[in-house]
C-alpha cells in the first residue's frame, strides 16, 4: 500500500485507507454486537461496541496495512461463559464476515441509487474508485476470515464444530478420528 505513495497515488491511497479502517471497524463491530445479543456484554464494557475506528483499530495492525499490505484490527473480548447458547461463539465469529458482505452489498447498492438518481457528487471518478475499494475489501476481508487458519473466524468455526461434534451422543467423530469438518 505505501507503494502508492510512492508512486504518487496520494488519493488513491487515502481512499484505500479510508475503505480499509471502515471495512475493519464495520467486522469488529459485527463481532461486539452479536456478542452481545448472544448475553456477553464484554465487548460492550471494553468500548468495543461502537462502529468508531479508534476502539478497533490497532496502530501497529495498521502500520503493517500500509507497510507491507497485511495486518490486522483489535480482536473483540468475548466470555464464552456469558453466552446464552452452545452455538453463540459460532454466530459471534460468523458476525465478521456476515457484516463485510453486508456493507459491500449495501455500499454498492446505495452507490448505483444514487447514481441512477443523478446525484451529481456520485458521478465523479474517486466517489467511484471508493465505493469499488469499499467492496472490494469487504469481500476481501469476508473470504480470508473464512479461512481456518490461526485466530480468525473460520477456526473458531471449526473448534466450535469440533466440540458440538465430539459432545453428541449420536456423533460417530471421536478424538480419535478426528472431524471431518477441519481435519483435525
Amino acid at each position: 500500500m505505501i507503494t502508492l505513495v510512492f508512486q504518487g497515488q496520494i488519493v488513491l491511497f487515502v481512499i484505500l485507507l479510508i475503505a480499509l479502517v471502515l471495512s475493519l471497524s464495520c467486522h469488529e463491530f459485527g463481532h461486539a454486537y452479536v456478542a452481545k445479543l448472544s448475553g456477553d456484554n464484554t465487548a460492550e464494557r471494553a468500548g468495543r461496541l461502537t462502529l468508531n475506528p479508534v476502539a478497533h483499530i490497532d496502530p501497529m495492525g495498521l502500520v503493517m496495512v500500509v507497510l507491507v499490505g497485511f495486518g490486522y484490527a483489535k480482536p473483540v473480548p468475548t466470555d464464552p461463559r456469558n453466552f446464552r447458547s452452545k452455538s453463540a461463539d459460532l454466530w459471534v465469529a460468523a458476525a465478521g464476515p456476515g457484516m463485510n458482505l453486508i456493507l459491500a452489498v449495501v455500499a454498492w447498492n446505495f452507490y448505483l441509487s444514487m447514481r441512477i438518481a443523478g446525484v451529481d457528487f456520485f458521478s465523479g471518478m474517486n466517489v467511484r474508485i471508493f465505493f469499488e475499494l469499499l467492496v472490494q475489501v469487504n469481500l476481501l476481508l469476508m473470504v480470508f476470515n473464512l479461512i481456518p487458519l490461526g485466530p480468525w473466524t473460520a477456526t473458531t468455526y471449526c473448534r466450535t464444530s469440533c466440540r458440538h461434534a465430539l459432545d453428541a451422543s449420536t456423533s460417530t467423530t471421536t478424538p480419535a478420528t478426528g472431524c471431518s469438518r477441519c481435519s483435525r
